[in-house]
């Protein structure tokens, strides 16, 4: 190889070599995030050293961005001496060393970001002091406002009921609107207190004088917190049990003007001698003496519940009163006159208990007792296709064991009904003896000897129906049946499962 070639070989070696480390270079310093990284921890080694300690995280993230956004704008040169020296130097190196030049030109770029944003930083740290001064001072005076307006509403107050005596809560009341003045005056000393010292606690917070002593003004702000939560608290504190205070007294003197004009109606003038209303009236009085105002209104309330009980029971009485006359006359067997005195007076308890569902439970029966016994009714077999006329074989049932049966005779029913003149069934109730409860049924079956079930038997068997059907009747007036035909006491009310 020929000198020539062999200085061509080595030149296209280096150049190649110098390209790649101009290209390493460059990649290090557009790496985004490890300059990132690289930044903050210049920036934060940096306040350290200065002996700045209250730097957040996102403070230096501030500045990290805005030498991102600076470092490729060029703004001229305005470096000293030496900075000119070693620019000099730069330019007259040789292209071989253009990657120790990038590494210079990055190092320069890094040092102005961190005093850029440096001195930033310090700034913003003045004023965000100057700002937290100026609105806890703010702050305090605007609540110290909102008190003395308290403090004037509850005076005002105090002069309103002075003169607004109640009938039973006397004592209670002097008592009471003795603490609340008590707990007013300490909420305006508190408050004294707090404006005392939060205007002895502060300098007014200039930018300038910020910047002049910062660590003083921390120091005042940081100190005054500390010493106005406690006040705050403990004013607090008061204006809630005032409040409490004046709420009881409020509604205490609610309950004793209530209980005033309720005793001055007609309604309690009417039912002022009944023992439940006195009793009623005295717990009232009793609560309101003793100064319990919840407990007051409680016993207020069922006073009122008594009261309207008492009123509606004497209109359900009257409507007793208005039964028994239009109905006691329209009995005249004895059975008739004893279901109507039994349903009569379970009508008159429920009204004097007020008990106005019982009461019309009560009226709704002797209404339908009054109708039924007005009928004039005929007693006739049940017949009809599909239809069971009698039943044979029933057992004896063992006495208070319901469809338990015993040994002994068997029992035979005929299934009777009721008819108006115009054959309409009408239900009638009746005693189920086998298992002692009362039905209203439309057909039930009477006890019959075993002679009458084959008479009746052998006549559906032989015409496909019972020939004589009437078996008795019920005159109007009366509510006992009156049979023409030959039955036993038995009576029950189904027949489906015959036992």
């Amino acid at each position: 190889m020929s000198i020539l070639q062999s200085r061509a070989a080595l030149d296209a070696t280096v150049l190649i070599d110098q390209i790649r480390q101009d290209n390493m270079a460059i990649q290090s310093f557009l790496n985004v995030d490890a300059k990132r990284k690289e930044l903050a921890g210049l920036l934060a080694g940096y306040y350290q050293r200065h002996g700045v300690t209250d730097v957040t995280p996102e403070m230096i993230e501030t500045g990290v961005a805005q030498l991102e956004r600076d470092r490729f704008i060029y703004k001229g040169f305005s470096g000293g001496a030496l900075a000119k020296a070693v620019a000099g130097a730069y330019l007259k190196v040789n292209h071989h060393a253009s990657a120790i030049g990038i590494a210079l030109v990055a190092t320069v770029v890094i040092g102005v970001g961190v005093s850029v944003v440096g001195s930033r930083l310090e700034a913003g740290r003045y004023t965000s002091l100057v700002h937290d001064i100026t609105e806890q001072r703010q702050q305090y005076g605007n609540n110290s406002a909102k008190i003395k307006r308290f403090i004037d509403d509850q005076n005002g107050w105090l002069a309103s009921v002075k003169d607004d005596q109640p009938t039973w809560a006397v004592d209670v009341t002097q008592v009471n609107l003795g603490q609340f003045k008590s707990l007013l005056e300490n909420v305006n000393t508190k408050l004294y207190s707090m404006v005392t010292v939060m205007e002895d606690g502060t300098d007014k917070a200039t930018l300038e004088a910020v910047k002049k002593d910062y660590d003083r003004y921390a120091s005042q702000l940081n100190d005054l917190s500390v010493k106005l939560r406690p006040l705050q608290d403990s004013l607090q504190n008061d204006i809630n049990a005032l409040m409490k205070n004046r709420q009881d007294l409020e509604a205490l003197w609610a309950a004793d003007k209530a209980l005033s004009g309720l005793m001055s109606t007609q309604a309690y003038q009417v039912y002022a001698n009944d023992p439940q209303v006195q009793l009623r009236q005295s717990a009232v009085r009793s609560a309101l003496v003793s100064g319990y105002a919840t407990e007051s209104g409680k016993a207020l309330a069922e006073l009122k519940v008594t009261l309207s009980q008492r009123s509606k029971a004497q209109a359900l009485i009257n409507s007793v009163t208005a039964l028994s006359s239009e109905y006691s006359g329209g009995f005249k067997d004895s059975e008739g006159q004893r279901k109507f005195n039994l349903l009569l007076t379970q009508a008159r308890k429920a009204a004097e208990d007020g008990n106005e569902g019982d009461y019309r439970q009560a009226s709704t029966a002797l209404r339908a007792l009054w109708q039924y016994v007005g009928m004039d009714l005929t007693i006739r077999v049940v017949d009809g296709k599909g239809k069971t006329s009698a039943v044979n074989g029933r057992c004896k049932i063992a006495p208070g064991q319901p469809g338990v049966c015993v040994d002994g005779p068997k029992r035979a029913y005929v299934i009777l009904e009721a008819v108006d003149a115009s054959g309409r069934v009408v239900p009638r109730e009746v005693l189920d003896r086998e298992i002692q409860v009362s039905k209203v049924v439309e057909s039930w079956g009477q006890e019959i000897s075993a002679e009458t079930y084959e008479e009746i038997k052998k006549s559906k068997v032989s015409n496909g129906f019972v020939e004589k059907r009437e078996f008795g009747h019920k005159a109007a007036g009366d509510y006992a049946l009156t049979y023409d035909r030959s039955v036993l006491n038995g009576t029950i009310t189904s027949w489906a499962n015959n036992k």
